[in-house]
């Protein structure tokens, strides 16, 4: 059976560099389609540049330039806010700024000590008011990885379609994952971030439990 080029595959859909990369692994351990994995993506996705790119920082397990790490950070980035919707810690990521924080395990940066005010109106020739912020340094880090093994048979592998079944698997499993951690009410460990609801003292919430009461509870 020989792999045919997939004419629309310059990117894999909604960003999914690292499941095309991981795809054509198992492609390549099973030898059904390829030799290795670079020869499955050249063969199935032979204009898809970047997760090629991605498979070869992979394989030799370095970083050699600004520009594969910039390379790595834009797919990683790519990856998280396309599971959105169906996962609301990343629409949470994709609304939210992004910063680099480098190489190490932790990093500061400035947040706002108080909630936004509005910016006054001034009549044309005014002297226009000036604003001075407090922002206390805000630290984030060490990072944290979550991660899978997913089993592949050589019954999947063989279908026309075996990489999407397996992307979407993949994607479904991430997306629990990450919201089952982003809104958790566990403190941080040495392998888990701390749920954005650690420490919280929840709200009691309107009786009644109907559309009124969410409403309330809503405003509140």
């Amino acid at each position: 059976m020989r792999v045919v080029a997939d004419p629309d595959s310059r990117l894999p859909p909604d960003g999914a560099y690292f499941e095309r990369m991981a795809y054509a692994h198992v492609m390549g351990a099973l030898r059904i389609h390829a030799f290795d994995a670079e020869d499955y993506l050249q063969k199935r996705h032979p204009a898809d540049h970047v997760t090629r790119a991605l498979l070869t920082r992979a394989t030799t397990g370095a970083i050699t330039s600004s520009t594969h790490a910039s390379l790595v950070d834009s797919a990683f980035h790519s990856f998280l806010v396309s599971l959105a919707p169906g996962s609301a810690a990343a629409e949470l990521i994709k609304r939210g700024m992004r910063v680099k924080i480098g190489q190490g395990d932790l990093a500061t940066f400035p947040a706002r000590a108080a909630p936004p005010t509005a910016a006054p109106w001034c009549a044309e020739g005014d002297p226009i008011v000036v604003v001075a912020r407090a922002l206390p340094a805000v630290t984030l880090g060490p990072p944290r990885k979550v991660a899978q093994i997913s089993v592949v048979t050589e019954q999947i592998a063989a279908r026309a379609d075996g990489e999407a079944i397996v992307t979407q698997l993949m994607r479904e499993d991430m997306g629990v994952g990450l919201d089952a951690a982003f809104f958790s009410t566990s403190a941080g460990s040495a392998s888990a971030i701390a749920g954005l609801l650690y420490g919280v003292t929840p709200i009691v919430g309107y009786a009644g439990g109907d559309l009124a009461a969410i409403r309330t509870d809503l405003t509140a």
